[in-house]
């Protein structure tokens, strides 16, 4: 690493700045912690935002089920970005959330910087590394929480402790996840980051 360290002690520490990692850091935010939210890209969003345009979709399809649409953060950002943004432009999107974090008390967010490693004392996090491109910086981050947002468990990876996660795997076992993976689907949660989804694998009958 090069260039000037710093030191930043919060009370809740957010890795990772897609939909999921912005909802969580507003809402620590707001309920009076002393939050940082980081964010390895210059927007946040993740897959929603102007790098790679997959808008938020939900639970809901985009309004085809109704009963099952969101509400709280996800529909406050949902109803803004309706509201400011008729054309649906992404880079809009990306302000709108921007605005969101940047503007709100006690949040601090940290762009362009990266996730490097964990620190753990206990069995527990106790602070991160993390490297600012555009100033050059090193950060230690410590906190009482850390939320691993990253999308690919890479805070937890890292730690190489237990985690909480979701999914069908936790909730009925090691049966049904062998079920899956030998079945239809193929388990990402049996890859390297541990994430708790099962995406369909189709048989095509052609060499690709």
């Amino acid at each position: 690493m090069s260039g000037s360290m710093v030191e930043r002690e919060y009370q809740v520490v957010v890795v990772g700045g897609g939909i999921s990692g912005v909802c969580a850091a507003l809402a620590s935010a707001r309920h009076g912690a002393q939050t940082a939210l980081i964010q390895d890209r210059p927007v946040l969003g993740g897959n929603a935002s102007s790098e790679i345009r997959m808008h938020i979709c939900g639970a809901n399809r985009e309004g085809s089920r109704e009963n099952a649409r969101e509400t709280g953060i996800i529909e406050e950002i949902l109803l803004e970005n309706q509201a400011r943004n008729p054309q649906h432009s992404f880079s809009v999107c990306d302000t709108i959330l921007w605005e969101k974090c940047a503007f709100q008390e006690n949040l601090h967010l940290y762009l362009n910087t990266r996730f490097l490693r964990a620190e753990a004392e206990a069995g527990r996090v106790r602070s991160i590394w993390a490297h600012q491109l555009t100033t050059e910086k090193d950060f230690r981050f410590s906190a009482s929480l850390f939320i691993d947002a990253t999308g690919d468990g890479m805070l937890r990876a890292n730690h190489a402790r237990p985690g909480r996660t979701g999914g069908i795997f936790r909730k009925f076992g090691s049966g049904a996840t062998r079920r899956l993976h030998h079945g239809q689907f193929h388990s990402v949660h049996r890859q390297r980051h541990g994430t708790s989804g099962a995406f369909p694998r189709a048989r095509l009958g052609i060499p690709l």
